[in-house]
């Protein structure tokens, strides 16, 4: 059953605005769904294939989730608000600061060359 604008039954979506919703959308198309979150990886491999993308040079920024709460900082794992995640290998983790802008430079505990 289709719901309109990329919205299906049963791919964790709710009626209304809701986080999950804009987790969805975030993770589908963020270009087109714009959001104050900042998609993130845990695995090393998947950034470096970001932050290289269309053959740029890039960095990666290693991020230490034990000082997200402290700082502010929602982490939202897409697994567990997606019934079928866009990119599933990538285990999608979106950050969202408290204010929704950038993310603390505190919580950046190491920037690697990609």
């Amino acid at each position: 059953m289709y719901y309109g604008e990329e919205t299906y039954y049963g791919d964790g979506s709710t009626y209304g605005e809701s986080t999950a919703n804009a987790i969805l959308m975030h993770q589908r198309n963020s270009t087109r769904y714009p959001s104050s979150g900042v998609s993130t990886t845990p695995n090393i491999e998947n950034a470096r294939t970001y932050a290289t993308h269309n053959n740029c040079w890039g960095y990666i920024y290693k991020i230490d989730t034990n000082l997200l709460e402290e700082a502010g900082v929602t982490m939202y794992e897409v697994r567990d608000h997606a019934a079928q995640p866009a990119i599933p290998g990538d285990s999608d983790v979106i950050l969202v600061a408290r204010d929704h802008g950038p993310l603390p430079p505190e919580v950046v505990v190491e920037v690697i060359d990609a």
